[in-house]
């Protein structure tokens, strides 16, 4: 008959053998390598205009990026860069628009057209500047988010 050291010491063992399964059991569910592969976005160009992909299944990217937006909500430097992403877009196109006003004013213009034109040719250089920050707050923004995704 096992005296009651011996069942001490059989119920310590069970409880580690039984804590250290669960532990294991635990661990193996979480894998970054799977957390990135089903929950990373990457974008993509697409006839029709932007899209981003999440686990193989493409998605649009939505009127001013909202769906876009919603996706990386859970990453809030993520939204920083989006909301700087949009803000730089918007000033592109408007002085886009302001360019193509000033260059298509020099069909009317009888003494200033060289001065209209190279204005105009001044603030599209600047448009195209404030886009390719854009650019680059809107790949931010991706970085962040796939980041930020393994961390949780």
């Amino acid at each position: 008959m096992p005296n009651q050291q011996q069942m001490i010491n059989k119920k310590l063992y069970l409880i580690f053998a039984l804590l250290s399964f669960t532990i294991l059991t635990v661990s193996a569910q979480y894998s970054p390598q799977k957390t990135y592969e089903h929950e990373s976005i990457f974008l993509k160009n697409a006839f029709g205009g932007l899209r981003y992909v999440k686990d193989g299944v493409e998605y649009h990217y939505g009127f001013f990026g909202n769906n876009y937006k919603q996706a990386i909500a859970v990453s809030p430097n993520a939204v920083v860069e989006f909301k700087k992403y949009r803000t730089n877009t918007l000033i592109g196109t408007g002085l886009s628009v302001v360019s193509a006003v000033l260059i298509l004013s020099t069909v009317n213009a009888n003494e200033n057209a060289d001065i209209l034109f190279l204005s105009g040719l001044g603030v599209a250089v600047g448009s195209g500047i404030f886009f390719r920050d854009a650019g680059n707050n809107l790949n931010k923004s991706v970085w962040w988010y796939n980041r930020d995704i393994l961390e949780r």
